[in-house]
């Protein structure tokens, strides 16, 4: 019996000596102190007031709602729950997470295309999007079901035992010893982000991240725009992505949490660019319908509510500034609380809204690298009754027509080219033509 007694002792020290270990490798060797997941999940696990509201997504959520605003604007307690590519499994870990201490009311799930895809979870090799949110998570059967189902197994001591991933740094004696400086601030012990005098971005409060950049308007080039979205092909039901929903959908179901879907703004020339983005808001609809949800495509505002052609209102070609946050949150409230009609906010599609404004010239999408000596490229236009005509001037003065006048949008400019691009476009009702030029 006291042999007994002594292995299981021992088994206990070892397990504790194991974990202690594993958790010293970590501080040495896991750099977080920059990591806006880590604050936020803090936030999440020691809120004491409850979460009445709460907003699942990617970073294009982490940067659109921000809780001082959305608490009077919706009249309840918020809380933004994005993180850097979240992905569908995700969403469900962190909701799961949320409701195990919280008395959730109302989720707000984002549905960005760029998160959806048919990559089977146990196909995965980049893991940097689950570890985002598992590093932060005691360990629970929600944590071990997320980090198990979110790879194969050849994955799991790397997501289990955290250190093992920087261990090749462990000599690295400058590398030791910044992490650990980084980790003895007040700042990294209190969990506050220290916001530089010049930061342009910067964690603010209850997952909430602050851009003050704004997308320039005149360069001109898009490569976000470049290249439709997978839906059919590398976007469909039949996938991990779509069972996760389903999970999501059934979760809230089981604990009476009222589901929205939705998906915050991107500037218009991006999905304009992409030339199928109304095929992709009908299949969330879809989905939406299946389930009996509401579905809210703020890419599909009117101008009046959100003016998704103007800079200002965006840090980049994919998300949403501080100024653009501002203004989304207080719509959602404003939806959500019924002093807006949703039917009045939005364009009944994509389409729609892009012929009623019939833009004859955003940009262009691209430049991409062809792998042949050509930089790829696209005319973003919405409209369908404009011919294009391509013309590049070299630096040293010669001129050579990229593209002939026709309805195609399509045209290459020749790697290593530089100089000035001028894009001629011809109105096929009036035969007025304006051109527009820029550097490339």
């Amino acid at each position: 019996m006291k042999k007994v007694v002594k292995r299981i002792i021992a088994s206990v020290l070892s397990v504790i000596l194991f974990c202690g270990s594993a958790e010293l490798w970590k501080y040495i060797l896991i750099d977080d102190a920059s990591s806006y997941t880590r604050i936020m999940m803090h936030e999440l696990y020691s809120e004491e007031s409850n979460i009445d509201v709460l907003f699942v997504g990617s970073s294009h959520v982490y940067r659109a709602f921000i809780p001082e605003i959305t608490d009077k604007a919706f009249g309840a307690y918020t809380f933004n729950a994005g993180s850097s590519s979240q992905y569908m499994d995700g969403s469900l870990a962190i909701i799961k997470e949320a409701d195990k201490t919280n008395d959730l009311k109302h989720i707000y799930l984002e549905l960005y295309y760029d998160m959806a895809d048919n990559t089977p979870y146990d196909e995965r090799t980049a893991l940097t999007s689950t570890y985002i949110l598992s590093d932060y998570m005691p360990f629970s059967l929600n944590k071990v079901q997320y980090v198990t189902h979110a790879s194969s197994n050849e994955h799991w001591i790397n997501s289990f035992l955290i250190a093992k991933r920087n261990w090749k740094n462990f000599f690295d004696s400058n590398y030791v010893k910044n992490v650990i400086a980084s980790k003895q601030t007040d700042y990294y012990k209190n969990y506050e982000y220290p916001k530089a005098d010049d930061a342009i971005e910067y964690y603010v409060d209850r997952g909430f991240v602050a851009n003050d950049a704004e997308v320039s308007g005149d360069t001109h080039f898009n490569k976000k725009a470049y290249g439709e979205i997978g839906v059919g092909s590398s976007i469909s039901k039949d996938s991990d992505w779509y069972n996760s929903l389903s999970d999501i959908v059934d979760f809230c179901n089981e604990k009476d949490v009222k589901l929205t879907f939705f998906i915050t703004p991107e500037p218009e020339w991006t999905l304009v660019g992409k030339g199928n983005y109304q095929a992709f808001h009908d299949f969330v609809d879809g989905i939406a319908s299946e389930f009996g949800l509401d579905f809210y495509d703020f890419n599909l505002c009117r101008n009046k509510y959100f003016d998704t052609n103007d800079t200002s209102l965006f840090k980049d070609e994919d998300h949403v500034n501080t100024r653009g946050a501002e203004i989304i949150s207080n719509l959602l409230g404003k939806i959500h609380t019924g002093e807006l009609d949703i039917e009045n906010v939005l364009y009944d599609s994509f389409t729609e809204k892009i012929s009623d404004e019939d833009i004859s010239f955003y940009g262009v999408a691209g430049p991409i690298d062809d792998g042949n000596g050509n930089r790829k490229c696209n005319i973003i236009s919405g409209s369908d009754h404009y011919d294009y005509q391509v013309i590049e001037t070299k630096d040293d003065g010669t001129q050579t027509t990229l593209k002939e006048f026709d309805g195609s949008k399509e045209f290459s400019i020749p790697s290593g080219d530089t100089g000035i691009l001028s894009i001629v476009c011809k109105d096929l009702y009036t035969d007025e033509d304006t051109t527009i030029e820029f550097i490339f």
